[in-house]
């Protein structure tokens, strides 16, 4: 916005409070809830006013929405969208059995050989033998997640999730294309996280076990740029990028470069867009989901655990890209583990904020799936903090953003 462009959120807000605009956003249409319990009937904050959304499904409602606003599009300034669909959502009760959307019935009775049949996760099995040890929501997730294991009904019901939401961006293409939009603007489509639908025996997300996990499904995502007549169409890239480096590209490839992301690793891969060599990623990305941190290279997979907490683990990608064989502990991967182990540690000594810093005793941002278990290590008064903190300002032109420097080799 302090860039000239016009700027509108539709959809899912999981950055703050969703009832007035965030971050710089004129134009606003946020759901007012994280987790989502029924598609059909939902809160609505559209442009300053609260809105029930009952009879249609929230999906469609927000292609309507986006659609509506590139049809309304005047021409006089440049404009950012940022589309955040509430679906696909593999996450029970909205996946769990039929669903009743327009797409549902033609995936009955498919084969669906993308879905593993595995045995049920004895990590998850083990929760529920020992329910008194864990919160009443964590227990209803995880039989919630023994039921829709290899469930034709649920897995129809993810496929035509995914359906959906191909057919709303469609709409969106479609209503660049007739305004005349399409060759000037940039479309991105991205996740901000996978989700198990069956991988591991595991459904939902990374926190289903305990300790969580930073198995690859949910931590490889989609990301895909358009731009027609500019960016060569189908062309891939096994360039490793974080989420952090995605801002940062963004505005390098739109060439503004008077913008600072301060304390972030970001990093612009814009020239790979621009037809650099695809393989000019980074040589190591970093995760955290609680107590689980890892670090993804171009071979290995490695997670660490708070102390107290779990055990680390190691995967050797190349050999094994299933991640069905923890291999720490093993003396050949002594050295590799030891390395990996000193890069986690760099990279969260530099970049993490001490005040949300939960491996020394700091605060969560919002929920947490087990509060209790940061309880017992930094004691009953430890609560995450949920509080509304000042708007966003920037001081425009104070800094540029540069290429961050890349503090770590693998």
């Amino acid at each position: 916005r302090n860039r000239g462009y016009r700027t509108a959120m539709i959809g899912k807000w999981h950055l703050g409070q969703p009832w007035r605009p965030s971050l710089g956003y004129e134009y606003w249409v946020a759901l007012t809830i994280g987790h989502t319990v029924d598609f059909w009937n939902n809160h609505v904050i559209d442009n300053g006013k609260s809105l029930e959304i009952k009879g249609r499904h929230i999906v469609d409602y927000l292609t309507d929405k986006a659609v509506e606003y590139i049809e309304n599009y005047d021409g006089t300034a440049p404009f950012y969208l940022q589309l955040n669909y509430d679906g696909p959502y593999v996450n029970p009760p909205t996946n769990l059995g039929p669903a009743k959307n327009r797409f549902y019935k033609s995936y009955l009775g498919q084969e669906f050989k993308s879905f593993p049949r595995l045995a049920f996760n004895k990590n998850l099995a083990q929760q529920i033998l020992e329910d008194e040890k864990h919160p009443p929501f964590v227990v209803e997730k995880l039989f919630e997640a023994l039921q829709m294991h290899n469930d034709p009904e649920t897995m129809a019901n993810v496929a035509s999730q995914n359906t959906l939401v191909d057919d709303g961006v469609g709409r969106v293409l479609a209503a660049l294309k007739r305004r005349g939009l399409a060759r000037n603007t940039l479309v991105i489509f991205s996740s901000d996280q996978g989700n198990f639908y069956g991988q591991h025996g595991i459904w939902e997300h990374t926190t289903a076990t305990t300790p969580s996990n930073l198995y690859e499904t949910p931590m490889n995502i989609p990301l895909i740029f358009r731009h027609v007549g500019h960016i060569v169409p189908g062309r891939r890239s096994d360039a490793l990028l974080g989420q952090y480096d995605l801002p940062v590209t963004l505005l390098d490839y739109l060439g503004i470069d008077d913008a600072v992301f301060a304390g972030s690793p970001g990093r612009s891969f814009a020239a790979i867009l621009k037809g650099a060599d695809t393989r000019q990623g980074r040589d190591a990305v970093f995760f955290e989901q609680e107590e689980t941190r890892g670090v993804r290279t171009k071979r290995y997979s490695f997670w660490r655990r708070l102390e107290g907490t779990g055990m680390p683990e190691l995967y050797d990608m190349q050999l094994d890209p299933e991640q069905k064989t923890n291999v720490y502990g093993k003396k050949e991967y002594e050295r590799v583990a030891a390395r990996l182990s000193r890069q986690l540690d760099t990279f969260f000594a530099t970049y993490s904020n001490p005040k949300y810093d939960l491996w020394h005793g700091g605060v969560a941002k919002g929920s947490l799936m087990r509060p209790s278990m940061f309880q017992r290590l930094y004691g009953k008064d430890w609560q995450p903090r949920t509080e509304l903190l000042p708007a966003f300002t920037e001081d425009v032109g104070a800094h540029r953003t540069g290429p961050a420097r890349e503090p770590l080799a693998d």
